[in-house]
């Protein structure tokens, strides 16, 4: 479908990637007690079966954040500010 689009597969994963992290900066943002930050931020105390370690979603924006040249720590001291948050996303 995309070929008779003439879509490139490259700009609809770079398309996905800026609204994932356009996302998640805006949870960052979110003031501690709302509902939607406590959520997002939870983690479920279940036993795993066996086999590979799940991929979840921190672990994937983190590997983009990775990519686009800043750590974890850095991307989330940055996401404070919305102006720099979106250079961050949409100039890398």
């Amino acid at each position: 479908m995309r070929e008779g689009l003439g879509v490139q597969p490259s700009l609809v994963l770079k398309f996905i990637e800026q609204r994932q992290l356009c996302w998640w900066g805006h949870t960052q943002r979110m003031d501690n007690n709302r509902q939607d930050k406590r959520t997002y931020e939870a983690t479920a105390q279940i036993e795993r079966k066996k086999g590979r370690p799940i991929l979840t979603w921190n672990i994937v924006l983190g590997n983009i954040i990775q990519e686009r040249g800043n750590s974890w720590e850095d991307a989330k001291i940055l996401t404070r500010s919305r102006k720099e948050w979106k250079m961050f996303i949409y100039e890398n």
